[in-house]
């Protein structure tokens, strides 16, 4: 560090993650990184959003679009949030076109060129198509390993460029640990907290593991996005059996109250043992009430027992309760399937 040698017993490896730029002719002199967004002072007039569109590019198009940009969204696979469950996506989709955000799915983009006052973004897909905007986002990140030498200490990479580690955070080498961006995954600020406190502990004696699928996903969209654990599809890739319960916000007492009846809740459970998977969120207050799936499956809750608890009245918590007697397919407010 400044040409001074630091050693040390357990090393802690917390680089974070970089902007990525793709080799796409054009790109350069058309693009607006999400750092340049979150400090301009004017909103570009039209914006297109593309690539793998997770929550950093679901999140800047909801940004965008407030701001009065028209948005346009190329994603390179049939539908946005790929990674999320299927029901999610299709519902920030559908709101997404309400807010007149325009989708365009299974498109790729290939090059940029000067346009008038913008650009002209040429993309494939299952056909042939441009859209002429102001500015193009730079939104894909890839961690922050480079350029550190871990090639020359033996520690382990995986594929993207990411530090594999163990369940207890711990690399290929032992006494050096990893954490946060640096390990790939969903990269979010909480998850890096978590583990920073997990590697500490370790780093000095511990043998704790970090709880991987208990990383809440929270996405700050309009309605906004809670998650936690498998998807729909991911248990049934797992082949799982899964028992699913829904319940919208459109019958929610609080959300009627406020006008805010977008969403609903979704429940992923083992029904032989009750397990709860994995719960999914769209709508108000998504990225609070997924703390309550956390908890539930942290304590290892059954979804009858979690149908039995007792939530005050009218609040959007009262969905969560209620989706998951709808997998057990006592809902008192839905029709018996």
């Amino acid at each position: 560090v400044d040409d001074d040698i630091l050693k040390a017993k357990k090393i802690i490896l917390a680089t974070g993650s970089v902007l990525h730029y793709h080799d796409v002719p054009g790109l350069e002199d058309s693009a607006l990184t999400t750092d340049q967004v979150l400090e301009m002072t004017n909103a570009p007039s039209s914006v297109l959003i593309w690539g793998a569109i997770g929550p950093i590019e679901v999140e800047m198009a909801a940004l965008l679009n407030a701001f009065g940009s028209k948005v346009f969204i190329a994603s390179d696979s049939r539908r946005i949030l790929p990674r999320e469950d299927g029901d999610t996506s299709q519902r920030v989709a559908q709101s997404f076109r309400e807010q007149g955000i325009e989708l365009l799915p299974r498109f790729t983009l290939q090059s940029v060129k000067k346009s008038g006052r913008g650009f002209e973004a040429i993309l494939s897909g299952p056909e042939d198509r441009s859209v002429e905007v102001e500015r193009v986002l730079v939104s894909a990140r890839r961690p922050g390993t480079a350029n550190l030498g871990l090639d020359q200490t033996g520690v382990r990479l995986n594929e993207d460029g990411s530090v594999w580690v163990n369940e207890r955070l711990e690399t290929s080498i032992a006494g050096i640990y990893a954490i946060g961006d640096a390990t790939g995954g969903w990269m979010m600020s909480h998850a890096s907290s978590s583990m920073a406190v997990t590697a500490a502990e370790n780093s000095m004696g511990n043998t704790r593991k970090f709880p991987f699928h208990l990383v809440p996903r929270g996405i700050w969209t309009i309605p906004q996005v809670g998650a936690v654990g498998l998807s729909e599809e991911d248990a049934e890739e797992k082949g799982i059996d899964v028992e699913v319960g829904d319940f919208p916000y459109s019958i929610d007492g609080l959300a009627m109250v406020r006008d805010e009846m977008i969403g609903a809740v979704k429940i992923v459970s083992d029904p032989r043992h009750g397990e709860i998977l994995g719960v999914h969120i769209v709508g108000a207050n998504a990225t609070e009430l997924v703390g309550e799936a956390v908890l539930a499956m942290q304590l290892e809750a059954t979804t009858r027992e979690l149908a039995y608890s007792i939530r005050v009245h009218p609040t959007f918590s009262e969905s969560v309760v209620d989706a998951t007697r709808d997998a057990l397919n006592w809902a008192l407010y839905l029709p018996k399937r």
